[in-house]
């Protein structure tokens, strides 16, 4: 049932903040018991009843099984797991979402499959902050910046569509010498003119640095022999407010808040 629901999420979070390598998110939440017929679209409305405004959500995900596609066919969505993320943001908006639809019986129909009659104990959702991992975060914020720089970065050489025009004018002068008989133009092989004395400088140079790369090493074994024992590295999550989070993290070990308000 919803308790044993809720109270084994209560203890998997617990669990994760005994490391140090895990925080609240207090941005991002983690919305459960759904039905699969839950969408994206489905959340945004449900986000826009508590009366959070559409610029101030970010990405609404559904966890989905994976299915397996045929390269070059577009992948079809999985079965729905039962639960998504949504982020927001400012930590009001989130508090406000987890306020209005954690535990409400009014949004008994966001966790009942279609087709299926209510029983005596109506199912509700269950809405909690997310315990993220400093790594994978880390992890996800490079992947978004490397598609950002590949995206806006320039193309290299000419574009499709120039090369497909430049063909195009290629393949008109060659009909207008065939129809001419002329012989087709024949581009000139380009020659190589290789220098003796820039290979030779070329050796040298490749020479000097392989010996100042095995220097560098030698250096390099010393200083880790004399380095002094690593100490340990604090995980702590840096934010505006450490007083409120460290509140927010007790609350979330100790299961507070966790019931409709």
């Amino acid at each position: 049932n919803d308790l044993k629901k809720r109270e084994r999420a209560r203890q998997e979070a617990a669990t994760k903040l005994r490391n140090p390598l895990f925080h609240v998110n207090p941005q991002r939440l983690s919305i459960r018991n759904l039905a699969p017929h839950v969408d994206a679209t489905l959340l945004k409305e449900l986000i826009e009843a508590a009366g959070v405004s559409p610029k101030d959500v970010g990405a609404v995900h559904v966890a989905r099984d994976k299915v397996p596609t045929a390269p070059g066919k577009k992948p079809k969505p999985g079965k729905s797991k039962g639960y998504a993320f949504a982020e927001f943001s400012s930590h009001a908006c989130a508090m406000r979402v987890l306020r209005f639809a954690n535990n409400n019986p009014e949004l008994a129909s966001y966790c009942v499959p279609r087709g299926k009659k209510l029983n005596s104990e109506v199912p509700r959702p269950i809405v909690a902050f997310v315990v993220e991992d400093h790594r994978k975060v880390a992890l996800r914020q490079k992947r978004e910046d490397d598609a950002k720089a590949k995206a806006t970065a320039p193309l290299a050489g000419p574009s499709r569509k120039e090369r497909r025009r430049e063909k195009r004018i290629a393949n008109r002068l060659e009909k207008k010498r065939a129809r001419r008989g002329e012989a087709p133009a024949v581009a000139p092989k380009k020659t190589k003119v290789v220098d003796d004395g820039l290979l030779r400088d070329r050796a040298d140079d490749r020479a000097v640095e392989q010996v100042f790369d095995a220097a560098e090493r030698k250096r390099d074994k010393k200083r880790r022999k004399k380095k002094a024992p690593e100490q340990d590295v604090e995980y702590a999550y840096k934010a505006p407010q450490p007083d409120y989070l460290a509140s927010l993290k007790k609350a979330v070990v100790a299961g507070e808040g966790r019931w409709f308000e």
